[in-house]
């Protein structure tokens, strides 16, 4: 596939501007999409929480595992600082594993 061609911006604060091209190409590359490929966006969107991430795994920019591990960059921090919740954080980093590999898959 080519280069998404999606420009956007980084930040170190809680405020965040992205180019204002960036929404009209973002809808170019939504509309190309067919409806299974939008289907698989959408369950790479919500569960890594990340459209960019999406983006990435479906353009095979990223794989599963590294989506899976930088969807859940958070949630690890707290993790490593509080502790792991059993049945929860683990159910849930499973759970991402799972529709993230496949929506993956999917898409290949």
């Amino acid at each position: 596939r080519p280069p998404l061609a999606l420009p956007l911006s980084t930040t170190d604060s809680l405020t965040l501007r992205h180019p204002p091209t960036a929404r009209a190409r973002a809808q170019q590359i939504l509309d190309s999409a067919s409806d299974w490929e939008l289907a698989a966006l959408d369950v790479l969107t919500s569960t890594c929480k990340s459209f960019v991430l999406a983006l990435a795994v479906s353009h095979g920019q990223l794989d599963a595992e590294s989506a899976c591990k930088a969807s859940r960059v958070s949630e690890q921090h707290q993790i490593d600082q509080w502790g792991e919740v059993e049945a929860g954080h683990d159910m849930d980093a499973a759970d991402t594993a799972l529709r993230v590999a496949s929506s993956s898959a999917f898409l290949q």
